[in-house]
């Protein structure tokens, strides 16, 4: 092969080594462009549910500053509402001091949410409240609980009505969108607890995973990608985001591609 001919052969190869890199870094572009829209997808999903939550707690709240019902009366209603939403852990009333008012289901002994920081979370914000993955004070089973305040009409805070969910309606939180098949998504909470996480969350969820690389990352970085190993040991890509957007709720979303 003479010279010239050698020559050709490079420049061949080269364009087709550069073809080659083009292809793999449009793929890879396309591909994280599908862990992003999935993560928002997640992401304004959880959102949706959580603001079907407060709407759900506001009602009540003015429910209860309307009628002014006596303890007894109140935990006959909050029952009612108990029976009929078979995802719901306890609903109830608290005063300002923590004390409960009342409950849908009876505690066990006095019930106090004093010294409860997400509790006191509310207090000082007077605005709704979202807790980490942890057991409440009266059912004392792990879930989520939901704060949401009882403002009068002169704008005093009154006291606060919660909502407490347990894994059940996690997990209903997982993905039903066909967009969403073939994708692994784990949940955080602030402390690194998977509230969420598909496939396989009776394995996963309420488990500590603070100490995981894939959760130590996104608490560093907050949003972005990554080749990490996840919480299975597997190596994949994610994108990780927190799920609320410019608020004080810390929580977040990793999506990767299940091959």
């Amino acid at each position: 092969m003479n010279k010239r001919s050698l020559i050709g052969l490079f420049i061949i190869l080269l364009l087709f080594g550069f073809c080659v890199f083009l292809y793999h870094r449009e793929s890879t572009r396309l591909q994280d462009e599908n862990l992003m829209l999935k993560a928002n997808l997640v992401a304004a999903d959880h959102e949706s549910a959580i603001s079907g939550i407060r709407k759900f707690l506001l009602g009540i709240s003015y429910a209860v500053d309307a009628t002014g019902a006596d303890a007894h009366t109140c935990a006959e209603i909050l029952g009612r509402i108990s029976s009929m939403y078979p995802y719901l852990q306890n609903v109830g009333v608290i005063d300002t001091s923590g004390a409960l008012i009342c409950s849908g289901l009876e505690p066990r002994g006095s019930v106090s949410f004093k010294d409860d920081s997400d509790f006191a979370s509310l207090i000082r914000t007077k605005d709704f409240v979202m807790s980490d993955y942890t057991k409440g004070p009266i059912m004392k089973e792990p879930g989520i609980r939901f704060y949401q305040p009882i403002i009068t009409k002169d704008g005093e805070l009154k006291g606060a009505v919660f909502v407490g969910l347990g894994v059940e309606w996690l997990n209903s939180l997982g993905p039903s969108a066909t967009s969403l098949e073939r994708t692994l998504i784990v949940k955080f909470d602030r402390q690194g607890t998977v509230y969420m996480r598909f496939p396989d969350p009776l394995t996963w969820n309420g488990t500590d995973q603070s100490d995981s690389d894939l959760f130590t990352y996104i608490q560093a970085h907050k949003t972005g990608y990554v080749w990490i190993k996840g919480l299975a040991g597997a190596t994949r890509r994610y994108y990780f985001r927190p799920i609320y957007q410019n608020t004080d709720i810390q929580s977040y979303v990793a999506v990767a591609s299940i091959e």
